[in-house]
């Protein structure tokens, strides 16, 4: 089975995955990412205004396969 790397992007900051995780396809490898950048958001997200993350997840090889995005923006209408 492939093994496939999640890295971290939030503003500037970005964090790498050196470890990986082994997965039967990429449609699990979606999934991971889908169910990582949930729990990044439902984190980090309270008590902020704005905030974009993402997590790319790439191949053995480093090579991008897939980007999961969040954009998350509260204005006040009043």
């Amino acid at each position: 089975m492939p093994r496939y790397y999640f890295d971290l992007h939030e503003a500037d900051q970005f964090v790498r995955d050196d470890v990986g995780v082994v997965l039967p396809d990429i449609e699990a490898a979606r999934d991971q990412a889908t169910r990582a950048l949930t729990e990044i958001a439902r984190d980090t997200l309270p008590g902020t205004l704005r905030r974009e993350i993402a997590i790319e997840v790439t191949d053995e090889t480093r090579a991008p396969l897939l980007r999961a995005g969040l954009s998350f923006e509260l204005r006040k209408l009043a």
